[in-house]
């Protein structure tokens, strides 16, 4: 995956060298924390996206685009365009809130590789604070339900130990 520091946007195409909207040399391997374009919107779209992302408690930011004529006159308007920015990590997530809105914008959506996903998802982790990735933590919980299992069968065989000692002393008279 390769990032623009500058438009602040991702491309799966490993090959590209520099940013194609603004020529910007790309570099490898993103911070997790980097803000990532992931679409450009106004009005009614704006609200509507930003309540989306609200409502799947993913952190975002936003800021009025810089190409807009507007913008470059100084004029407030409330049909500016605003670009909307989301964490590195939480990319995946914010395309798929876009789609089921139905707001995905196609200049900014990029299809990752199942290796850039698994960092993505270890990142997320790590800034949660699970000190390990999701596939750890489903391991060791299918590990400690084994140990369980097992404790409990040996509870049950050492409870029927201690009455069987119990019924043969008692009956031994």
């Amino acid at each position: 995956m390769k990032y623009c520091t500058k438009c602040k946007n991702i491309t799966n195409d490993d090959k590209a060298e520099i940013c194609s909207e603004c020529r910007k040399k790309l570099i490898s391997d993103p911070a997790p924390s980097s803000p990532v374009r992931i679409i450009t919107a106004q009005g009614f779209e704006f609200e509507h996206i930003c309540a989306a992302l609200d409502d799947g408690g993913l952190p975002y930011s936003y800021s009025r685009e810089k190409n807009d004529a507007l913008f470059r006159a100084g004029v407030p308007s409330a049909a500016a365009y605003n670009e909307i920015f989301v964490p590195l990590t939480y990319y995946p997530d914010a395309q798929e809130i876009l789609e089921n809105i139905g707001a995905k914008d196609e200049r900014h959506a990029v299809m990752l590789s199942s290796e850039d996903l698994q960092k993505l998802e270890h990142a997320k982790a790590m800034e949660k604070g699970d000190e390990m990735s999701p596939g750890k933590a489903r391991a060791i919980r299918i590990v400690s339900g084994i140990a369980f299992l097992l404790l409990l069968a040996g509870v049950v065989f050492a409870t029927d130990w201690v009455i069987a000692l119990v019924k043969a002393i008692f009956t031994k008279g």
